[in-house]
């Protein structure tokens, strides 16, 4: 029986000797995961920092380290760093637009502790020059369009004022014809001629409106000969791999759609004959399906570089609505050369 609890003795005895020396090298197991973790950090190399803190999380971390924290540091850090490869890749292809946006706010610009902090904020210094230099060029095209619908406008007023002019005219033709008929002190023949006077009057006046009418109609069917001149540009830009620049001629020929669209509008509403309605609106319905290829064209630009199939589809669906806009457009100009 004395054996029995001497044996009993010992093996509890061996029992925690082993427990204590588990207990040892786990924490220094942990200890030297922390530290290979944090070196792994320190040196830029996140994706074994991220992995070696995520061990840390899964394990026993000792309660002084915010393991979380180191987590997310990593994970941002790698983030940064596929970024900045992105954003070299983009200055590769003369994206400015594209690498001043992948770089923009984010860590690899905004943390210093990223392992290539100072490359990052180079590039991006470089791609904000760069921009700049295409946002004053778009903002000097923008300024020549604006001072050419000033032009137009000016001149459309001065043909508003002829135009009252005659109206004027006809309307004193009018009135003297009324005090002679009520006087009765003008013979027949002077009453002749005063009519043949007021219907010259009025046919020149309506003459007049029309060329004005074909000028306006002219005018917008020019404005969407240019628009499509911005689309077929933006067209190969797409299919050359640059979405960014395609981006810009899309929007300047927006900029030329939406504004004939609302002129012309104003003008069916307003301005335009009964018999001189279909016109219009074939006009409009043209504009209309420029739109809508623009619209196409501007979803095919994100799918460069990322699904060949999808490009193809909205490339197609855009060029579709081009050809019959075109189609239409071709009808219009043919009436106002006819009509002269």
């Amino acid at each position: 029986m004395k054996n029995y609890f001497l044996v009993l003795g010992v093996f509890i005895a061996a029992a925690l000797a082993l427990a204590g020396s588990y207990k040892f090298f786990e924490i220094q197991y942990i200890n030297d995961l922390e530290q290979s973790a944090s070196d792994a950090l320190s040196a830029g190399n996140y994706l074994a920092s991220l992995e070696q803190y995520a061990s840390l999380r899964d394990g026993k971390a000792p309660e002084t380290l915010d393991v979380e924290t180191k987590i997310t540091e990593s994970k941002n850090l790698l983030v940064a760093e596929e970024v900045l490869a992105r954003a070299q890749k983009a200055k590769e292809d003369g994206e400015w637009f594209a690498v001043k946006a992948l770089l923009e706010d984010g860590d690899a610009t905004t943390n210093a502790s990223f392992s290539q902090y100072e490359e990052a904020v180079a590039l991006y210094l470089e791609a904000a020059n760069k921009v700049k230099d295409l946002e004053e060029k778009i903002e000097a095209e923008l300024a020549k369009f604006r001072q050419e619908a000033a032009s137009e406008k000016a001149r459309r007023e001065t043909a508003e004022e002829k135009k009252e002019a005659v109206e004027e005219k006809i309307a004193t033709v009018e009135a003297e014809l009324k005090t002679t008929i009520q006087e009765k002190e003008q013979t027949s023949a002077a009453l002749q001629v005063v009519t043949s006077e007021k219907i010259e009057a009025e046919r020149q006046a309506a003459r007049e409106r029309f060329l004005k009418f074909l000028n306006e109609v002219e005018l917008y069917a020019n404005m969407l000969t240019r628009a499509d001149g911005h689309l077929n540009d933006a067209t190969k830009e797409i299919e050359d791999r640059r979405d960014i620049s395609a981006l810009i001629f899309l929007d300047r020929g927006s900029v030329l759609l939406d504004e004939v669209k609302g002129r012309t509008e104003e003008l069916l509403a307003n301005r335009t004959e009964e018999q001189y309605k279909g016109e219009v609106q074939t006009l409009l319905q043209s504009d209309t399906l420029l739109i809508v290829a623009a619209r196409s064209f501007r979803d095919a630009t994100f799918y460069v570089g990322r699904d060949d199939e999808k490009l193809t589809q909205f490339l197609g669906e855009g060029r579709a609505a081009k050809t019959e806009a075109l189609r239409l457009l071709a009808a219009v100009n043919v009436f106002v050369r006819s009509s002269r």
